[in-house]
């Protein structure tokens, strides 16, 4: 089965000037695969109509979602 994973980083998404720049590629692919945003600091929510915003250093220390993405393909936008 051929998973695919979408990942965009970025240092913060706190600004909604900086959410409104990282999810627009994002937005922009229309299959379902899973997006997700990386950054040091994920902003307010953890979702953004269905697109993921983790913590990069949680993920890089091993939090939950690094096991789940370790078997995935990567796309970088």
């Amino acid at each position: 089965m051929d998973d695919r994973l979408y990942v965009q980083v970025t240092e913060s998404m706190v600004s909604e000037d900086t959410r409104r720049r990282e999810l627009a590629p994002l937005q922009k692919i229309s299959d379902n695969y899973e997006k997700i945003v990386l950054s040091l600091e994920p902003g307010l929510d953890s979702s953004y109509e269905g697109i993921k915003s983790i913590s990069l250093i949680s993920w890089l220390v091993g939090g939950r979602d690094q096991k789940h993405l370790k078997k995935k393909k990567y796309l970088h936008l």
